[in-house]
């Protein structure tokens, strides 16, 4: 690893040892190369971000379980579902696909569930345009940082 690469070769060095990094951790890496972090392929470089961030949210969540079993995403959806379900919420997801998480109502549900009187429901909007759903997802990552 070149801490401080000096030219395009040494960044790409770096770079291809991320990619082998990935490969090794299991992430799919198909079509990905050293030379497309370091040419700044957004696409490339969110895919590897995107998985990065999976994988540790999954070690989190199984540290919380207190098992060695890994958690797979219906694990989660079904968690999620249940948290919502028992405090008496309606709202429910099929997937981390399902479209209805858009508007942030599941989210802000969850959210209400897991940490009881948290949420402000008089700050929840009901419409559905791309402000409202912005407005809604600024207010779910502000609950969740409190909670």
């Amino acid at each position: 690893v070149n801490l401080h690469p000096k030219n395009t070769y040494a960044m790409a060095e770096n770079a291809n040892y991320c990619v082998s990094l990935g490969k090794f951790l299991g992430f799919s890496m198909v079509g990905i190369a050293g030379s497309d972090f370091v040419e700044g392929n957004r696409k490339f470089i969110l895919a590897m971000i995107w998985q990065m961030m999976k994988l540790h949210i999954f070690s989190i969540l199984k540290k919380a379980r207190g098992s060695n079993q890994d958690m797979s995403i219906e694990d989660m959806v079904n968690w999620a579902n249940f948290q919502v379900e028992k405090s008496g919420k309606s709202s429910r997801i099929q997937d981390f696909k399902d479209k209805s998480i858009s508007t942030g109502i599941f989210l802000i549900d969850l959210v209400d569930a897991v940490r009881p009187l948290s949420v402000d429901y008089g700050n929840v909007t009901v419409g559905n345009s791309h402000d409202e759903k912005t407005m809604k997802a600024k207010y779910v990552i502000s609950l969740a940082r409190k909670a």
